[in-house]
């Protein structure tokens, strides 16, 4: 007889990542239940930023590919809660008002 594959911790451990995965907006990766809040509409703030690293993988991949890099590679939308937003969302989360 063979050991299992997966303990049951593994299998339940694999079944809530992926319960927590399914919470978040695919398009931001906040939590739906806040990102999609119509209280806080409004409340997030988005800017543009760089990751370096992904700017440097793709400066290497188009020197080996023998092409120009694709400027676009790294640039990325952050969003976040604004300040006020997120206390607000913290104390929610605590149940109290604040």
């Amino acid at each position: 007889m063979r050991d299992p594959e997966w303990l049951d911790e593994d299998v339940e451990w694999a079944l809530e990542t992926q319960r927590w995965l399914d919470s978040l907006c695919p398009g931001c990766r906040n939590p739906r239940d806040e990102c999609m809040d119509p209280e806080l509409e409004g409340a997030y703030e988005a800017e543009a930023v760089r990751c370096h690293a992904c700017t440097a993988r793709e400066a290497a991949a188009a020197k080996a590919a023998e092409r120009k890099p694709d400027r676009s590679v790294g640039r990325l939308i952050s969003v976040r809660l604004s300040p006020e937003a997120d206390e607000w969302v913290q104390q929610r989360r605590r149940g109290t008002d604040g």
